[in-house]
């Protein structure tokens, strides 16, 4: 149940980079729910996109882009971890 709240919270930080990244730049990150499942979401920015998938199991995200993937743990703080997936999709656009 933790680690649920913990994804909970990972996607309200995501959220919050998107926002500040647009406020500071003026570039666009859109955050799309899966429409399979809860635990997936992807993050794209223009013809980028960013897969993040948690696994529960592992209290870990699994993240995907398409030249490299990998995971994060989610047991750290939550807003450093969605900072990273961020920085990880604006480098790669």
């Amino acid at each position: 149940m933790v680690a649920h709240s913990q994804w909970q919270a990972l996607k309200v930080e995501l959220r919050k980079e998107a926002r500040s990244i647009f406020c500071s730049t003026g570039d666009v990150v859109l955050m799309e729910a899966s429409k399979e499942s809860d635990l997936e979401l992807t993050l794209i920015r223009r013809a980028v996109t960013l897969e993040v998938m948690f696994v529960p199991e592992r209290n870990e995200v699994r993240w995907e882009t398409d030249q490299e993937s990998g995971f994060e743990s989610v047991s750290g703080p939550i807003a450093g971890l969605a900072g990273t997936l961020v920085q990880r999709l604006m480098r790669l656009a």
